[in-house]
């Protein structure tokens, strides 16, 4: 399936500049619930996203954890039609405040997350873009793949 309309990536960038005024330990739960597709990179373009991510504070910035579901375009390994490639993705990942030199996730100055450069984009762009889809398409094989 080819997608002529995304939305735009920048949806990602979540503002954690309230939680940085807080003291540490407080938290807050944020629902993601994008239901059309999404151009993360160049390469990398997703059906949706939906999850609940966690945010704390502590004492070296944000803590984001969370679970997220997603699927993408790709085909069947065996009988190359387009079927969908089903994703779920668990997150922990500290984004440092104020930035350190070396962190490889950082708040940004105007209190903003950048998700576009997270680990789950990462793991995202290495998943198979191949699978059996065998409950879909009647003759194929379900052992032609596995993800």
């Amino acid at each position: 399936m080819t997608h002529s309309h995304y939305v735009n990536n920048r949806i990602l960038k979540i503002n954690v500049g309230f939680l940085l005024n807080e003291s540490v330990g407080q938290s807050r739960d944020t629902e993601l619930d994008i239901p059309n597709p999404l151009k993360v990179s160049d390469d990398l373009t997703i059906d949706w996203l939906r999850g609940v991510i966690h945010l704390s504070r502590n004492s070296r910035g944000i803590l984001v954890q969370g679970q997220l579901a997603t699927q993408f375009p790709g085909e069947c390994a065996r009988c190359l039609d387009e079927t969908s490639v089903p994703v779920e993705l668990d997150l922990e990942e500290l984004y440092v405040y104020p930035a350190e030199p070396g962190a490889p996730f950082v708040v940004t100055d105007d209190g903003n997350l950048d998700r576009r450069r997270s680990s789950a984009k990462r793991r995202l762009s290495v998943c198979p873009k191949r699978r059996c889809a065998a409950q879909i398409a009647p003759g194929c094989a379900p052992t032609a793949a596995r993800i």
